[in-house]
């Protein structure tokens, strides 16, 4: 009798675990910063909430998948009413090209314009950017000047793929002649230069940039120059590529002279949180929300479309990172306490 009333008494609890209980874990939040347990769901769930313009609360929803923006003014959320965010290929300043992001080949940045030898000092005639990326430039060119920095020099900015060819044979064909087979001159090859199509001067939003009196890569580290550089170039929305304590995660070398447009404010969050981009991505596309302390990041992956409410538009930016995925920035916001 009493093994009886003991396998009723197991069964009973099992029974309400099961029916009760566990559901209750399953859709219980794991906290603000991962959102894939809530895909495919049909009601509005909250990931995140943030303060806005005049301490207005910005919520981020998400609904079958996707994303929805609105502020505390548009009252409750209604998807029939947001309107879709468009997102920005043409000249995303949020491009990852790494060895496992390649460009393709009939890649070219739209609006490529001519650096002004007037304004800076040029290696090379006719190198050109992106008009965003060249703005940024010439900005952060005149306050280095302000500074008392004149001596800066670019060496390189856009190049085609065809140029990026050359360039890797070229080297190569040195490499070969000091290495003992053909696979150590190609590694060694790729360590110094990306492959035509991974390499980020293909995007128009990167530069070469020396000091007139270190124009060498051996040189120019403590320049007057580069020591700006270092210390200024996020208020601009440029970063260090390839910074010397990140060659694992971007494979690449350090080149303190190389450096990449990916806009305000994500340069600064980057430089103030000692990331490279393949860090941040990697968090990004792992589902966190990031914040800095003037705005928040997140991954859009795949087919996710993303919906904002008219008041909060203009402070919404979606950008494309590589093939199906993107950057979504809310700008002038913080964490709600």
């Amino acid at each position: 009798m009493r093994r009886f009333i003991y396998i009723f008494s197991l069964s009973a609890f099992l029974v309400v675990l099961w029916v009760f209980i566990l559901p209750l874990v399953a859709i219980a939040p794991a906290g603000q910063d991962s959102y894939g347990q809530y895909a495919g769901k049909q009601a509005f769930h909250t990931l995140y909430e943030a303060y806005g313009k005049d301490q207005c609360c910005i919520k981020v929803l998400l609904k079958n998948n996707n994303i929805y923006l609105m502020s505390s003014a548009t009252g409750s959320p209604d998807s029939e009413t947001m309107l879709p965010v468009s997102v920005i290929s043409a000249g995303s300043t949020k491009l990852l090209v790494n060895k496992d992001n390649s460009l393709p080949g009939e890649y070219v940045p739209p609006g490529l314009t001519s650096i002004s030898s007037k304004v800076v000092k040029l290696e090379y005639a006719g190198l050109k950017l992106c008009p965003g990326t060249l703005n940024a430039l010439y900005t952060m060119i005149d306050a280095a000047k302000k500074d008392g920095i004149h001596g800066f020099i670019i060496n390189s900015a856009y190049r085609s793929i065809t140029a990026q060819q050359q360039i890797f044979d070229s080297n190569l064909s040195s490499f070969t002649k000091t290495s003992g087979t053909y696979e150590e001159a190609y590694a060694s090859t790729r360590q110094l230069v990306a492959l035509p199509g991974n390499s980020e001067h293909h995007t128009g939003l990167a530069l070469d940039i020396f000091s007139i009196n270190g124009r060498h890569r051996n040189d120019f580290e403590d320049s007057r120059e580069q020591l700006w550089l270092k210390e200024n170039l996020q208020n601009y929305g440029f970063i260090i590529r390839y910074p010397k304590d990140k060659t694992e995660q971007t494979n690449t070398v350090y080149e303190p002279w190389h450096i990449r447009n990916v806009g305000i404010p994500l340069s600064r969050y980057l430089h103030e949180q000692g990331l490279c981009l393949e860090e941040f991505y990697d968090r990004i596309f792992a589902g966190h929300v990031i914040e800095d302390s003037e705005s928040i990041f997140l991954g859009i992956k795949d087919k996710q479309k993303v919906f904002a409410s008219a008041d909060i538009m203009q402070e919404v930016r979606l950008e494309t990172v590589n093939t199906g995925n993107c950057l979504l920035t809310i700008n002038n916001c913080k964490k709600s306490q």
